[in-house]
């Protein structure tokens, strides 16, 4: 990884991407005293390794593949905070990734006035939830 961003900060990359580790943030504040989520629910909800940038988009949930290690999770952490100093270093901006209204199915139990909405994965047909977009007032979501 050191390599590539190396080769990105040779080649006038100044904007890179920065999404290890995000699945930690989500388990600290999902699971933080303002949410209240167990651990078990968001980690049924994390998509395993293999199939990250389908969890993180809300197109799949939970492992298909039998899941991670618990130290995946602050494995994945470290290295985007070593990734993210490096990227820094050479005078990059890291982006990192921000909320895409994807929530856990169990969001629902802690915030039941909250607006969601199940949508049908398109390809496995299980039922996904996040927040409904289409609504203005969102006060579980927004404080």
């Amino acid at each position: 990884w050191e390599k590539e961003i190396e080769w990105m900060a040779l080649h006038g990359v100044n904007t890179p991407m920065a999404l290890n580790g995000v699945e930690q943030v989500w388990m600290r504040v999902l699971t933080s005293e303002d949410f209240g989520l167990k651990e078990s629910e968001v980690e049924e909800w994390f998509g395993d390794p293999a199939h990250q940038a389908w969890a993180r988009n809300g197109a799949a949930q939970g492992s298909w593949t039998g899941g991670r290690p618990k130290k995946w999770l602050k494995r994945q952490w470290h290295l985007q905070r070593d990734a993210v100093k490096l990227m820094r270093d050479f005078g990059m901006t890291p982006v990192l990734p921000g909320f895409n209204g994807h929530v856990p199915p169990a969001i629902a139990r802690r915030f039941p006035e909250a607006k969601l909405r199940r949508v049908e994965n398109w390809l496995t047909g299980e039922t996904t939830v996040e927040r409904d977009h289409r609504e203005r007032e969102r006060p579980a979501t927004t404080e």
